[in-house]
């Protein structure tokens, strides 16, 4: 759902937490937490960046459903709150 919003937006270098919960929709996701959680996604895409130019390619994709479960459990709990996961656990499929 971040992600999907973020490319809509144009990117993460453009896209404002007041834009990406617009496009969410999710009730009571805070400015907080889509600030920190846009925060945490900038800087981890900069990092795989910076790592596929010195490495092989990154197993965990920015383009992964996971991605989100994995990086951010925080956000992904409180915006699927009857997930079977907990913060830092995948959902039981």
């Amino acid at each position: 759902m971040f992600l999907s919003a973020l490319e809509c937006l144009g990117g993460p270098e453009v896209a404002t937490p007041k834009q990406i919960i617009e496009i969410m929709q999710v009730k009571g996701l805070t400015n907080d937490q889509v600030k920190s959680h846009l925060q945490k996604y900038r800087l981890h895409k900069r990092a795989v960046l910076a790592a596929s130019t010195a490495n092989p390619p990154v197993e965990m994709s920015l383009q992964n459903p996971k991605f989100e479960e994995v990086y951010f459990p925080e956000l992904w709990m409180s915006i699927n709150p009857h997930s079977d996961s907990r913060p830092g656990q995948l959902p039981i499929k």
